[in-house]
Parts: C-alpha cells; sequence; structure tokens
C-alpha cells in the first residue's frame, strides 16, 4: 500500500497539468493521458498483490540478486520524475557519474530510490532535489539531497525504524514506513542506507556493491 503513493502523486499531478490547460499541444494532453492511465494500472497491480498477500507477514521482502548498468537504474528515475518536478518547479539534477555495473536486484534498488525522492518531495522545500555519486571499497555510493531540512540532528538514529516520523511529518501524509523499507530491501541486497544532514540539506546515501 506504500507503494501506491508513488504512482498516486504523479496520477495527481498529470490530472491537475490537464485541468489548468498546461500543455498546449495534443501529442503532450495525449502523453499525460497515457501516463494517468500507465499509473492507473499499477494500483491496480498494487491492490492485487495487497489482496493475495493479505495473510502474509507484511513485512516480508523477496530480493533478486543480479547485475545491471547504474545508467539503466538512472534513466527510470529520470523518466519518472523529471517532469513531474519541473511542472512543480522543482529544480531536479543528477550529477556526473562513472557507469558501472551493480550488484543488486534492478527494481527493488528503483524502489528505493522512489522512497527516497517522494520523501524528498514531501518534506523538503521544494526548491531543489539532487542525485550524486562516489565509489569507495568496492561499492557504489547513490545520495538523493533535498534541500529545506527541517528535521533535527537528535532524530537521525530513530528515521529508519518502522512507523517512526520525524517532528517535520505533522503536516504531511505518510505512514513512517518508506525508510525502513529502504533500509531492509538494501540489507536484504548485501548493501547499506545511511542518513545525514548536510547544510541544511537532508542527505540519504544507499550503498551499493559493485558487481
Amino acid at each position: 500500500s506504500h507503494d501506491i503513493k508513488t504512482p498516486l502523486s504523479a496520477i495527481k499531478l498529470n490530472a491537475k497539468a490537464l485541468e489548468k490547460g498546461l500543455y498546449k499541444e495534443k501529442d503532450k494532453q495525449l502523453a499525460a493521458a497515457q501516463s494517468i492511465g500507465k499509473r492507473a494500472d499499477e494500483i491496480e497491480q498494487f491492490v492485487s498483490e495487497i489482496t493475495n498477500a493479505a495473510s502474509e507477514d507484511f513485512m516480508t521482502f523477496e530480493v533478486t540478486q543480479s547485475e545491471v548498468f547504474l545508467s539503466s537504474i538512472l534513466a527510470k528515475i529520470n523518466a519518472r520524475y523529471a517532469s513531474q518536478l519541473a511542472l512543480s518547479g522543482t529544480e531536479f539534477a543528477i550529477e556526473n557519474y562513472d557507469d558501472c555495473i551493480l550488484s543488486c536486484d534492478a527494481d527493488r534498488l528503483a524502489e528505493c530510490l522512489q522512497n527516497l525522492i517522494e520523501n524528498a518531495i514531501k518534506y523538503g522545500d521544494g526548491r531543489q532535489i539532487k542525485l550524486s555519486f562516489d565509489k569507495v571499497d568496492g561499492c557504489e555510493l547513490i545520495t538523493v539531497r533535498n534541500t529545506g531540512c527541517t528535521l533535527e540532528e537528535k532524530e537521525l538514529p530513530q528515521i529508519f525504524e518502522s512507523f517512526h516520523r520525524g517532528s517535520n511529518a505533522a503536516k504531511v501524509q505518510g505512514n513512517g514506513l518508506g525508510l525502513f523499507i529502504c533500509k531492509r530491501l538494501m540489507s536484504l541486497m548485501g548493501g547499506e542506507v545511511y542518513a545525514e544532514i548536510r547544510e541544511k540539506c537532508f542527505c540519504v546515501t544507499l550503498v551499493v556493491k559493485l558487481a
């Protein structure tokens, strides 16, 4: 049910853009309508999975380890968020990186990045969301950074706990599972995740093993 929020936010944004007539060209109007249909299909699939798993442990995750190019993951993320964030006036930047092969579950890693970007959208100030990269000890470090962090540093040790919501979440809907899910998935993929506050920006880094 947590994953439903990602396509739902895209549906709402595209619907608002169509309602306000932001798309003047017919092809852009068609693309927005098709995006709504595609995201609705995703929600339908999630609902089906929820129904099938209703009697199972909701914190059980399946990970299929494989090898994937970093560029492939980032292309999917850029395709999903670039236009959405442009509409809302948020600068979305993917810094230069050296392409490499990652050892991970490609879909699960993309899910982790989506969770982090969704959090950045909800809890940031809407000015900038940036992805940056580094390599350390045979691992690729992928950092999602958003401006406008109001979380207190003393809260960082608790943010990866299930159902935990920080002091900056009082006016934002959520269930406190996004970062918990990231931590579980990264652990199952043999990686790590950690968070820090730098210059009033909230930064979460995924540590992914190189193939």
